[in-house]
């Protein structure tokens, strides 16, 4: 049994696509070793997809029949059972059971804060902040030296977070891309 994790899933129809590549590798790494798929020897996935909460799940399992179907088709049955569900909240923390993770991928999320920086937050009490980047939520030519350090500042402090979080979550032995 596998544990697969793809943090920032969107909810489109490339939803998927990262999932099925891997498994894809999987399979590859599986038959390049001389391991033969049988009944007995099959693998299964557990594929847990992460978005925030606000994410269009609804969208993602009605498209299950289909991926499903495909899997089905394309790598025949005896390629493994696939167990989906969803798994909401923000990566910057703990998401997942400890060590119950072998692969884990974030591809278009991962450059994501989990926040405004605070110095720079549009809160009346830090109105100042955002006079220093001009009412921007991202860092431009004209943005001073403290807006960087801010952004800076937070981007340590979510990556530093995700890592950890991540150590906790994966086998020994695990990947993240």
């Amino acid at each position: 049994s596998m544990g697969i994790a793809d943090l920032g899933c969107s909810s489109g129809p490339n939803t998927f696509l990262p999932i099925s590549y891997i498994m894809d590798a999987i399979h590859a790494k599986r038959s390049s070793l001389g391991l033969q798929l049988s009944p007995s020897s099959t693998t299964e996935f557990r594929v847990y997809l992460n978005d925030l909460f606000s994410n269009d799940f609804n969208t993602i399992f009605m498209s299950l029949p289909a991926f499903y179907n495909n899997l089905k088709q394309e790598k025949g049955p005896e390629f493994g059972s696939v167990f989906v569900s969803a798994v909401p909240g923000s990566f910057h923390g703990r998401l997942f059971p400890a060590k119950t993770l072998h692969f884990v991928h974030s591809s278009c999320s991962i450059h994501w804060l989990s926040r405004v920086p605070p110095a720079l937050s549009n809160t009346p009490a830090e109105a100042a902040g955002s006079a220093l980047n001009k009412g921007k939520i991202y860092i431009s030519k004209t943005s001073p030296q403290c807006v960087l350090d801010a952004y800076s500042l937070q981007f340590h402090e979510d990556f530093s977070s995700f890592l950890k979080s991540r150590a906790e979550e994966v086998v020994g032995g695990g990947r993240m891309v």
